[in-house]
This record gives C-alpha cells, structure tokens and sequence, in this order.
C-alpha cells in the first residue's frame, strides 16, 4: 500500500516543494522529486516600520547576537534616522541587520568588518 504526500523540505537554505510517495510503512522509504523554490526577497526596511532594536541603551547599540561582522553600513560623523542599516551582523549562514533604535550621529563605531562580536557588545554610539 503506497501514500502520496506533500511537503515542503528546506535543505541548506533552499526550500523545496516535494510529493513523496510512501512505498512501505515498516520500511521507512520514500521517494522524492524535488523542485527548487526561488528565494524570497526581504525588502529593505522603512524608516518608520523598522522594529525596535532590542539590547540599545542611553546611545549604545548593542550586538543582538553572537556572530561575525560582514558590514558597517555608517561612518562617524553621520546622521542616522530611525531604522537605518548600522551594521550586518552573519551568524549560522544568516545575515542580520542591526537597526538604528533612534534618530541621531554616529559617535564612534566600536567593530570593524571580518570581526567576530558576542552578544551585548556595543556597536556603535549614537549622539
């Protein structure tokens, strides 16, 4: 007795959309055609709907997770607005931007690119 089923597998970041058919239940075989699934786009983030950025306090942007620092998107002396890109944080294959929480000019940028930060680590400072 054979089942089809449909599912949806995500290998190494690619999401693939399956029918599986079940040839034996005390086998535990399946046979699978998969078919890639394009990527999804993120849009970039709007300054007014951008989430709060969690770990920020009295001007210190804080790192939200460990991971390695793939892009400083600011330079001291500029003007941010809430919601800009400061940093792009990569940990587990994942690229996280790191948001402005406030409106304000970069004081100084404490990490460089290519540098591993660990959680809670100040960013950057906002004046």
């Amino acid at each position: 007795m054979s089942t089809m089923r449909r599912m949806r597998i995500t290998i190494a970041g690619q999401v693939y959309d399956v029918t599986a058919e079940l040839l034996d239940d005390n086998a535990g075989h399946v046979q699978a055609a998969a078919v890639p699934q394009p990527a999804l786009q993120m849009p970039a983030p709007r300054h007014d709907t951008a989430p709060p950025q969690p770990g920020s306090e009295g001007g210190q942007v804080l790192c939200p997770l460990s991971g390695i620092v793939v892009s400083i998107h600011v330079e001291q002396g500029q003007q941010v607005h809430k919601g800009d890109i400061l940093v792009t944080i990569e940990a587990m294959k994942m690229n996280t931007p790191v948001w402005a929480p406030q409106d304000g000019v970069v004081a100084s940028i404490h990490t460089e690119t290519g540098v591993r930060v660990e959680e809670g680590a100040v960013l950057v400072k906002l004046t």
